[in-house]
């Protein structure tokens, strides 16, 4: 077993949760919104519809099938962490500015939508900020260097319908080890980790959930 097989072994459990609450999602449908809420509006089922090349039935019912997030007019607002309401995670792709529910998401987000992308987190204990330079299956500039993150080691005993208590208010990005640290020693389940790590994590979760 190589070292980063067994660092990811460590974040398995977690790793398994979060595959677990997408189980039952159309998710072969869904995985086309990605490139459409990074235009940073609302998807309607009949854009996913046509995007996807399934009917409007089946683009409505799969913006149901998941943990996802619709507005008032049933438009697709919110996926796999992935929203246009602003966050600690600010993610750039061609110009326009979406949001991630955490670190690991905002990371992902090249991937799941195979374009470049510019994440500017901001780092939770000292408020500075962690900006990111990422490609399809890289990290390509990381400003500070000295920036790390944070990722829960298990979600055991977490309540499955809390996402974001589990799962997402964990991970963060740091603008160093020192502030990583604070934050880590709050919760047993926190891990400091690099943004490599992380960056392998997040290509993880794509893999294991959206891959065709």
């Amino acid at each position: 077993m190589t070292t980063e097989d067994t660092e990811q072994a460590k974040f398995e459990g977690t790793l398994q949760y979060v595959e677990a609450r997408w189980r039952d999602a159309d998710r072969a449908t869904l995985r086309h919104a990605f490139a459409l809420l990074a235009r940073g509006r609302p998807v309607s089922p009949e854009l996913l519809a046509e995007r996807a090349d399934v009917g409007v039935a089946t683009a409505a019912d799969a913006m149901r099938s998941g943990p996802t997030g619709l507005d008032g007019g049933g438009e697709l607002i919110e996926l796999f962490g992935v929203m246009l309401a602003p966050t600690l995670h600010r993610v750039e792709i061609g110009g326009q500015a979406i949001f991630a529910c955490c670190a690991v998401v905002a990371q992902a987000l090249p991937a799941l939508v195979d374009r470049p992308a510019t994440v500017e987190s901001v780092d939770p204990v000292s408020r500075r900020l962690v900006k990111l330079r990422l490609s399809h299956d890289s990290i390509e500039d990381l400003e500070p260097s000295t920036a790390v993150a944070c990722c829960p080691t298990t979600a055991a005993n977490a309540d499955p319908a809390n996402v974001r208590e589990a799962f997402c208010c964990h991970l963060r990005h740091f603008a160093d080890r020192a502030s990583a640290k604070e934050f880590a020693a709050l919760n047993a389940r926190r891990q400091v980790i690099s943004i490599v790590e992380m960056h392998a994590l997040a290509h993880e979760l794509v893999s294991r959930i959206w891959s065709a």
